[in-house]
Order: C-alpha cells, then structure tokens, then sequence
C-alpha cells in the first residue's frame, strides 16, 4: 500500500495537474488580452509543477506492507565464464553505496543472460522488495519504458505524465 505521504503527494500532482490543465484553456480560449497576462499564468503553472516535482522524493520508501511482492524467475542459461563480472555487479547491488549500474558492450556477449542471474540470485535476498524486469530497445521510447515500469508496478501513471514532461 502506498504511504499516506507518497499518497497526499499524487493527489497534489493531480491538482496541479487540473490547475495546469484550467490555464491551458484560457490560453487557448483567447480570453485575455495581455499577453503578460498569459505569460504569468504559464509561470505560475510550470513553478508549482517544479515544486509539486521537488517534493516528490521520499527516502524512506514508498510502500508499506507490499502485497505484491512476487517472486519471478527470469528463464536464463547457464552462465559460463564472466563470473566475475556477475558477482561484481550482484556485490554492487547489495551494497549501500552504489545507486545505479549501466552495463554496456557490444551485442551478443551475454550482458542479458549475466544480468538475468543477477535477478534471479537478487530475488532470493530480503533486501529488496519488489525487482522489475524491462526491456529498453534500440528504438528509445520514453513513454513506452515509463508504461513498462508501470505495469511492473501495477500502477497506472497515465494521470502524472503530463507533469514529467512538462519539467
């Protein structure tokens, strides 16, 4: 379940969101005759985003009691050779001082296969909650990753992404 915190901050988003959503119509209703006028609300707008979007880290965590804690296996051969690589980027990941790892190398060397047993030694461990599995293609498509993560999480973010992009 979401905190009650992670909670108040959605339905702020949301109000920021609609109060975004009002300004875009009186721009494009053409009610005002200034454009200073139109210009100050936009201002208005995009800095309570910025500041509805500063708020939104919590470093405790966002859940409580998380249901959905499922354990999946990610179907993967055998890893042979570059254990070393493997278990430097497992020690990586269950360390506290490191907080994202890019692993890259030219196609067709295992960096999939490797980072498949990863998750699957990571989801035996209690540290982590939840572990997500996406796909990033060579075709970037943000939306598309943002959808992915979110069914992940089975969450529906379709209601917050006007704010990620209009920052």
């Amino acid at each position: 379940m979401p905190k009650q915190e992670v909670e108040r901050w959605f339905e702020k988003v949301v109000q920021k969101l609609g109060h975004a959503q009002d300004v875009e119509d009186k721009i494009s209703e053409g009610k005002y005759l200034f454009r200073s006028c139109l210009g100050k609300l936009v201002d208005e707008a995009v800095q309570a985003m910025k500041e509805v979007h500063a708020e939104g880290n919590f470093s405790g965590g966002l859940v409580v009691n998380d249901p959905s804690t499922i354990a999946v296996n990610l179907p993967t051969p055998e890893v042979v050779g570059a254990t070393n690589v493997r278990e430097e980027i497992y020690q990586y990941l269950m360390g506290d001082a490191v907080e994202s790892i890019a692993v890259w190398e030219m196609g067709g060397i295992g960096k999939t296969t490797i980072m498949k047993d990863v998750h699957n030694r990571l989801l035996k461990e209690s540290k982590f909650r939840k572990l997500i599995w996406v796909t990033v293609s060579e075709v970037f498509d943000i939306r598309k990753l943002q959808k992915d993560i979110a069914s992940q999480l089975e969450r529906n973010l379709s209601p917050y992404w006007q704010l990620f992009y209009i920052l």
